[in-house]
């Protein structure tokens, strides 16, 4: 619709002869068009990654959405209850619910419970021992009532952890202060609920508490209270599929009483992403509002620890109902006077006051500039969970979703602007902002979407009219604008598509863990050689020999992730079969060596130096590894250094390509041989080790003859026989030269006349790497 907005006012106006460039070409001023919307688009993508600018659009252009909207309706099952000064009054009590008696709200609590209540929460921290019977009573009650969830405290403490080069430093440590022992007890549950204080906006809330050990917060507690019977359902499946399994317990019925709610709740959601069955729709069951609380309870632990609220309005736009209303009226009174039915109802209790600025437990909100009254802590208690009971929120904009719109309105406005001279260019910028503020008013109306204002409006608008009025009088100076834009041809293709991948926000990776097959390589004696030759000379040889290197590993279907000098670290990556990846990974073993023997027979490669080659299986994890404004794409994980380790282990047994046993058992149509066990340097189990030799139809007897005298051998040296292993080895170095054959014959000598080490226990341990 813009775009064909832009076309109608180019043809309008440039078919007007005053116009300064009617005579010009349509195709020329779109393209001048483009290249100015090109800029705004640009501009605004590095505008949106810039820290500023997302805080000025987290608080104004968030701002400017709810002004937009206004209040919505409130989902019917949410109630508040708040303490205030006029129930202090009617009921005699002293100001401040951490003074009134708790034998009060345990006659509230049995009312609710009375009422219907399906879930009660206390915003007041029952911090400490009170009067006996009082206390007793409201505990009686709890446990009577069996739904209700309780505030905890979360404080922070300092704890003094140590530093990695010595000393100690001090970090400050989420902790959990519950209620009173015998209050906690007697409630379904407690948990915290964080907040920031003013003068920080609350925008956000947490819905588990990442710095302390994600514990759920008290909307999410609500909420599993809330949808008991699905809950209960989706409880029994996780209890019967992930924790039954293994875990020694009888019967279901006796796990469900061994955890608490939030417990149980974090463990469920920490199994969620691995056993997405929990969530597989009962055909059973066919209830709609079943299915609808169970999809809410997935998005909820799939989702992030954090919820973006999407508040109702100002205060007191949840139904609100004073403590002494309810607790000297009866369910039918309360009805007559407020409209309020508590059966089946959410009730939140906490101190909310509609008019007093002295309210210590208020939050600056959206919602807080107009009346300059902030909302109480239970009524943001309330919201969010009203928000996870409708399953919705603010939700800004994916982040490409973002970049691409950001894009597309810089492109926009960039070639309508452009093209409409004067003030058309100002009433088509009234008019495109207008068009842009209600198509945002309404998706974050109907369904929470946050589309970004601040950018678009504010900067990229102002900044394309500016430039395209400007433009009109220099045309003159677009030279110098295209040879700015032709700088871009003297950069490296791999760093222009690099910046422009990092434009789209794709170079961020914290990483992910993979699983497959490693191969390290180091050239041998590269040292020396590389001492006696020139730099020049010396990074032609490397050229040369990383080409028989890289070649294999491409052909064969992995990647090379890094090299150092004359090393080089390749990976495969299982997709579907591990033993195909195993397969692929010692075949561009076998070629690699293939290769470089061949260029070494030949003159021209006379320097290329043999190279050792190591293979292990496992998980590692490839992401960005830095740190302030230096990062490279690695690959870290102890499968790695294991991987190394077998290599290096080829120079002590005079061998090409070394594997370890979980290659080994994979690999079909090859000629292997069990090299024994080793413990490698730095690690504490031993691994089985194996040669590989070369492809089955390229063996001849001999290796095969040798083959068998090697393993009779080994067998006698595990077994402590040192002078039987001696002769088998003493044989094979003779006969065929065997590197391993001459690394156990000197072990045999060793062994016969000083006796293995005192821990021996048929494996041999490497020292050094």
């Amino acid at each position: 619709m813009i775009m064909m907005f832009g076309t109608a006012t180019a043809a309008k106006f440039l078919n007007r002869t005053h116009h300064p460039v009617a005579s010009k070409s349509l195709s020329i001023h779109l393209s001048r068009g483009l290249r100015l919307g090109l800029g705004t688009a640009l501009a605004g993508l590095v505008l949106t990654i810039m820290p500023p600018v997302a805080d000025l659009e987290n608080n104004l252009g968030l701002a400017w959405m709810f002004g937009l909207r206004g209040s919505r309706q409130v989902p019917p099952e949410v109630v508040i209850i708040s303490i205030d000064d006029e129930s202090s009054r009617q009921l005699g009590l002293a100001d401040g619910p951490n003074l009134w008696p708790r034998s009060l709200h345990a006659k509230l609590v049995r009312k609710l419970h009375r009422w219907g209540a399906r879930v009660i929460v206390f915003d007041v921290f029952f911090r400490s021992k009170r009067d006996p019977p009082s206390d007793q009573a409201f505990a009686a009650e709890l446990s009577r009532a069996g739904n209700v969830i309780l505030f905890a405290h979360l404080k922070q403490r300092p704890v003094q952890m140590p530093k990695p080069g010595g000393g100690s430093l001090t970090v400050l440590m989420d902790q959990l202060v519950p209620p009173v022992k015998l209050i906690a007890d007697s409630a379904l549950s407690y948990a915290p609920f964080p907040l920031p204080k003013v003068p920080a906006r609350v925008n956000q809330a947490w819905l588990f508490k990442s710095g302390a050990a994600d514990l759920p917060t008290i909307p999410v507690l609500a909420l599993h209270q809330f949808a008991s019977p699905v809950f209960k359902n989706l409880q029994h499946e996780w209890f019967k599929q992930v924790l039954l399994p293994g875990s020694g317990l009888d019967s279901i019925e006796a796990s469900l009483t061994s955890a608490t709610l939030g417990a149980t709740v974090r463990m469920i959601r920490q199994s969620a992403q691995t056993h997405p069955e929990l969530f597989g729709r009962d055909g059973n069951i066919p209830d709609r509002e079943f299915h609808r609380l169970l999809g809410i309870l997935k998005a909820l632990y799939l989702g992030p620890d954090n919820h973006y609220i999407d508040f109702y309005g100002p205060p007191q736009t949840i139904k609100t109902i004073p403590y002494y209303e309810v607790f000297h009226s009866s369910e039918t009174e309360v009805y007559q006077h407020t409209g309020i039915d508590f059966n089946g109802k959410a009730v939140f209790i906490g101190n909310s006051e509609p008019y007093q600025p002295d309210l210590k437990d208020d939050f600056h909100t959206v919602f807080s500039g107009d009346t300059g009254i902030d909302l109480s802590g239970v009524e943001i208690m309330a919201t969010v969970f009203a928000n996870l009971l409708e399953g919705r929120s603010v939700q800004p904009i994916a982040r490409f979703n973002h970049l691409i719109l950001v894009t597309c309105w810089g492109l926009a406005v960039g070639v309508v602007f452009y093209l409409a001279p004067g003030l058309a260019a100002a009433a088509s910028a009234i008019l495109l902002a207008g068009l842009y503020v209600t198509i945002s008013a309404v998706w974050f109306e109907k369904n929470g979407a946050w589309m970004p204002l601040v950018t678009p409006l504010l900067f990229q608008l102002p900044l394309a009219l500016f430039a395209a009025l400007l433009s009109q009088y220099l045309l003159s100076h677009r030279e110098s604008l295209r040879i700015r834009q032709t700088a871009g041809y003297f950069l490296p293709p791999e760093v222009v598509q690099s910046l422009s991948e990092w434009k789209q926000g794709d170079l961020v990776d914290a990483g992910r863990v993979v699983e497959g097959v490693c191969l390290a390589s180091d050239a041998e004696s590269f040292t020396s050689f590389a001492q006696n030759i020139e730099p020049r000379e010396l990074k032609s040889h490397l050229n040369r020999y990383y080409n028989f290197l890289f070649q294999p590993v491409r052909d064969h279907g992995g990647t090379v992730l890094d090299i150092v000098g004359d090393a080089m670290l390749a990976f495969w990556e299982n997709k579907s079969n591990p033993g195909q990846t195993s397969v692929q990974a010692c075949h561009a073993a076998i070629e690699i060596q293939s290769k470089i023997a061949a260029a070494s027979a030949d003159n021209r490669g006379s320097s290329i130096l043999p190279t050792r080659i190591g293979l292990h299986a496992g998980k590692l994890i490839v992401g960005n590894v830095g740190a302030g404004n230096h990062f490279e794409f690695r690959a870290v994980g102890d499968m790695i250094n294991t991987t190394s380790r077998i290599e290096g282990l080829n120079k002590y047994l005079g061998t090409r390509i070394l594997v370890s046993a979980q290659i080994a058992a994979q690999v079909d149509g090859m000629i292997i041989r069990r090299a024994g066990k080793f413990r490698l340097k730095g690690k504490d189990d031993p691994l089985e080790i194996f040669q590989l030799v070369c492809r089955s139809e390229d063996c001849d007897q001999n290796f095969l003859d040798l083959r068998e005298m090697f393993l009779e051998g080994l067998f006698r040296f595990e077994a402590g026989r040192w002078r039987e292993a001696k002769s088998t080895f003493e044989s094979l170095t003779n006969q065929y030269g065997d590197g391993p054959s001459r690394f156990y014959l000197r072990l045999c000598d060793e062994y016969s006349i000083h006796g293995p080490p005192e821990t021996w226990d048929g494996i041999y341990t490497l020292t050094v790497k």
